[in-house]
């Protein structure tokens, strides 16, 4: 018997308790909420081809989890929806060993996909992963709004186009967040996807708001009639460089013209979607959840994928890497890597 197959146990994440899990992730430097079990639930339940085949490591010593390896499967792939896969973690480099081992048992075959955020904690994992199986190591690059200065220096980075739209909204509509948003932001997000999604994901999307993981935003009607004479837009926010703005001219049931739902975590925070109705109003709406979240003392607001090279749209300057990048955000590396595992 091989020294790491003395001193770890490997078990299925089915075998697990949300606890265990958890608090590892709770605990780690580099996990996020991508790594907790609520969102691998989600990821789940997002696609009726995806089996979990995330696995954890515990020490026979301790019998505490030591590493985590989250691993989303969609047909030959392991990724999560259109995006790679969140990457494994671990507690220090004597898990490694075991931890590629075990890869190799569980996903030969399969096309990996994992990434983490830019983290020391990780290279250590990233480098053998490379090693190990080949795989190729990439990133790209996510805009993120550092919440410490002042509101008067966050105004300043503002694009100054959007000061207008911002001031305007303000002036004219109610900008509102609580979780008695939630069915209004749900009937807003299905009228404008561009691909509906299983009606368990909004299950558990409000899990987390009911848990304190995630806020929801909206801007309300104010007129009487309920209606909006503005254009459809969504803008639903993802790591995919495919995900675009659709426009359209269907008009909606809810009183709810645009929303948002943004994923808090360890003092960081993420607009996961943007669905509106009119447009012109998620300016507001963010620049509203970017002084919340200020006020709450977290640290950054991450507001996603940014194609900074002008692919996305070029030309136009209405892409949704555009808008994302107008808030005065810095630009931060996502590291990836990809291949087969043999």
């Amino acid at each position: 018997m091989a020294l790491e197959e003395r001193e770890f146990l490997i078990r299925p994440r089915s075998d697990i308790t949300r606890h265990d899990w958890n608090t590892f992730v709770d605990s780690h430097p580099s996990a996020w909420f991508w790594h907790r079990t609520e969102w691998l639930d989600y990821c789940v339940a997002y696609s009726n081809r995806a089996v979990d085949k995330s696995f954890g490591v515990f020490s026979l010593e301790t019998d505490n989890l030591v590493g985590i390896c989250p691993a989303i499967r969609i047909d030959d792939r392991v990724a999560m929806g259109d995006d790679p896969c969140i990457g494994p973690v671990i507690k220090d480099s004597t898990v490694l060993d075991v931890l590629m081992l075990s890869i190799r048992q569980r996903l030969c075959g399969l096309n990996i996909g994992w990434r983490w955020d830019r983290h020391i904690e990780n290279d250590a994992v990233i480098d053998r992963l490379q090693e190990e199986f080949g795989l190729y190591k990439s990133s790209f690059t996510t805009s993120r709004v550092m919440l410490t200065s002042s509101e008067t220096e966050r105004w300043r980075r503002l694009r100054k186009s959007y000061r207008g739209l911002i001031k305007q909204t303000e002036r004219e509509h109610s900008i509102e967040t609580d979780i008695s948003l939630w069915s209004g932001y749900k009937e807003c997000h299905q009228h404008c996807a561009t691909r509906p999604r299983p009606p368990e994901t909004y299950d558990h999307q409000l899990e987390w708001l009911r848990n304190e993981h995630a806020r929801v935003y909206g801007v309300s009607v104010t007129r009487g009639d309920g209606e909006s004479d503005g254009e459809v837009s969504v803008v639903v926010t993802s790591t995919s460089s495919d995900e675009r703005p659709v426009d359209g001219s269907s008009p909606s049931l809810s009183t709810i013209l645009a929303a948002a739902f943004v994923v808090c975590y360890k003092r960081r925070a993420y607009y996961a979607s943007g669905p509106s109705i009119q447009q012109g109003l998620q300016h507001a709406l963010q620049w509203r959840i970017i002084n919340d979240l200020a006020r709450d003392d977290f640290e950054s607001y991450e507001l996603g994928w940014s194609d900074v090279s002008g692919k996305d749209n070029p030309g136009s300057g209405s892409g949704i890497s555009f808008f994302k990048r107008g808030f005065g955000g810095d630009e931060f590396k996502v590291d990836i890597v990809h291949g087969k595992v043999f």
